[in-house]
């Protein structure tokens, strides 16, 4: 699923890095939005779509997906993401998800 993520046509200078979550193995995707993208519903292009919304790609935002396999739950992607386009706040995030622990 990541490298299909990775693969999005909307997307550019995508990067698939090898990571963990919980000490289990884990895939993280970055990539910036083409300005050429037709972004749909709240200018966002999609990239998952489940029972509490759509999430994807936002011109205003800089973004990864962390995405880690869960016994019982299957894939979990966590989204993490920062306002103007800085990778120095989106790195601020990785503590929080570096902290994540699934029972």
């Amino acid at each position: 699923m990541a490298v299909w993520l990775r693969g999005r046509p909307f997307l550019r200078n995508a990067t698939l890095t090898r990571t963990t979550v919980d000490g289990r193995p884990a895939w993280r995707v970055s990539a910036q939005l083409l300005p050429a993208t037709k972004a749909g519903l709240d200018n966002v292009a999609p990239t998952f779509k489940g029972r509490s919304g759509t999430e994807g790609y936002n011109r205003a935002l800089t973004g990864d997906y962390t995405l880690v396999q869960l016994p019982h739950a299957g894939v979990t992607v966590i989204w993490s993401w920062a306002f103007e386009h800085s990778r120095a706040r989106l790195a601020g995030n990785q503590a929080y998800i570096d902290g994540l622990s699934f029972g």
